[in-house]
C-alpha cells in the first residue's frame, strides 16, 4: 500500500469515526424551582427528592433526564444523558417523588411516579423554570 493510498484510508476513517463520537452538547441548560402552589419544596435533612423530565415520547419512561433538585429550596438543575448535555427542546413529563424520612413512602402517593404523572412542561431553550406540584393532573 503506497503512502497516499494509506494517507487516503486513514483521512476517510477518520471522516466516519469523528463525527459518531461527537463532543458532548446538545440539548439545553435547565434550572427551575419545584413548588407546591408557589411555596418551594423541602424535606428534612433526612429526605430525598427525586425527580426526571421524561420526553413524551418515551410511554415506558426507559430513558429519562435526571434532575438534582436542592432539597432545602426546592432549586433544580436537569442533568445531562448520553452526548446530551441537557434535554433538547420539546415536551416532558415530570416525575416527583418524596421521601421524607428517606427510605419510606413517597409523600406525594406515586401521583408524580414515572408512569403516573401528569405533570408537563415544555422545553423551549436555556430555560429557568418553575415546576408547580399544586397544578399537576
Amino acid at each position: 500500500m503506497t503512502l497516499s493510498t494509506r494517507l487516503g484510508c486513514g483521512l476517510l476513517f477518520a471522516a466516519l469515526v469523528f463525527p459518531l463520537a461527537g463532543c458532548g452538547g446538545g440539548g439545553y441548560k435547565v434550572t427551575g424551582k419545584l413548588v407546591s402552589g408557589g411555596t418551594p419544596v423541602k424535606t428534612s435533612e433526612k429526605g430525598m427528592i427525586q425527580m426526571s423530565f421524561i420526553e413524551e415520547s418515551d410511554k415506558d419512561a426507559t430513558n429519562p433526564f435526571p434532575v438534582s433538585v436542592n432539597m432545602q429550596d426546592g432549586t433544580f438543575k436537569v442533568a445531562s444523558r448520553g452526548n446530551l448535555s441537557g434535554p433538547p427542546a420539546g415536551k416532558y413529563r415530570v416525575s416527583v417523588r418524596i421521601f421524607d424520612p428517606y427510605p419510606g413512602q413517597d409523600k406525594l402517593g406515586d401521583k408524580f411516579s414515572p408512569q403516573n404523572s401528569k405533570l408537563f412542561v415544555e422545553v423551549k431553550g436555556n430555560d429557568d423554570l418553575t415546576v408547580d406540584i399544586a397544578k399537576g393532573g
